[in-house]
């Protein structure tokens, strides 16, 4: 577990002026208040205030007490399109409380629980995105700044990405500067629609990376003239976007992998562990379905 004493000493070595405490709503939007990096000790030990009445699934009115922002250390990561400033996820607490809407908050409590039972749970996710522009009407199209990218399937198309190289690398390069191991990048079957695909961690470093990712999508693409969605379906006509998600449960103790037996009768590698975890999964469905597909787009898809 990373310091206050180890992140005060990475804030003066990487040039740190600001900090954003963020958190995510229901819908995994992320929320941030922006703090000089002078106050990380009230955002660590008190926390960064937020109205929860101002926002819609959290669970609060205009009477109740603010929610407050405490933010983990092991979550630090600089902005590489902002230099002078760093993200650090938070858990929110009301009255001293974990707060119980707080999507962070339960995913570390079912994670401790995992762990307590011998288990740590491990993700790997390939987050697809488009690249759009707003016409004048309202409406949105495609980037597609060569006027190349038309094809009806464009999947891994050369010519079709190339515009978007640009901001592909920009976007591989900053992620990798703070270590995330990106390892391919694509353009996906929809035009305009791009797959990034980077190494899987425990199941808390994996989300807070994907909610980053988000928005870094957002300032990057800016920079291109292009508008980053991580809708699930943006384009009626068109194929939608995914957020497939990838299983990995250790052994604790020896980190072993706790799904593989290549004995399988079925020939698949798996142990009966893994074939329970999956009847699980599919036991637990539609409770899944709430929270994966929060929107009435996820249903469009």
């Amino acid at each position: 577990m990373t310091t206050r004493e180890e992140i005060k000493a990475r804030i003066e070595q990487d040039g740190i002026e600001f900090l954003l405490a963020q958190f995510v709503d229901l819908n995994g939007t992320a929320k941030v208040k922006m703090v000089p990096a002078s106050e990380l000790d009230a955002c660590i030990d008190s926390g960064a205030g937020f109205a929860g009445a101002a926002l819609w699934g959290l669970g609060q009115g205009p009477h109740d007490h603010d929610m407050l922002a405490r933010v983990d250390l092991d979550s630090y990561t600089p902005l590489p399109w902002k230099p002078n400033t760093a993200r650090l996820a938070g858990n929110l607490f009301v009255d001293d409380q974990p707060h119980p809407y707080c999507a962070r908050t339960n995913l570390v409590r079912v994670l401790d629980a995992a762990r307590a039972s011998g288990y740590v749970f491990n993700i790997g996710m390939e987050p697809e995105h488009f690249l759009v522009t707003r016409n004048e009407d309202g409406s949105i199209a495609p980037w597609d700044p060569g006027g190349v990218d038309h094809l009806e399937k464009p999947c891994y198309d050369f010519r079709s990405m190339a515009p978007a190289m640009d901001y592909l690398q920009e976007l591989t390069s900053s992620l990798n500067s703070l270590g995330w191991g990106v390892y391919q990048t694509d353009h996906e079957d929809g035009n305009g629609q791009y797959e990034v695909n980077f190494d899987y961690q425990d199941a808390l470093t994996t989300a807070d990376r994907i909610t980053f990712f988000k928005m870094a999508t957002s300032q990057i693409a800016a920079q291109y003239g292009a508008i980053a969605t991580h809708m699930p379906k943006p384009f009626a006509d068109r194929t939608g976007s995914g957020l497939h998600v990838h299983f990995h449960v250790a052994d604790a103790e020896t980190g072993g992998n706790l799904f593989l037996d290549e004995s399988d009768e079925r020939g698949l590698g798996l142990s009966q562990f893994a074939y329970h975890f999956l009847g699980g999964v599919l036991a637990h469905a539609p409770a899944l379905v709430a929270v994966t597909c929060p929107t009435v787009n996820c249903y469009k898809r």
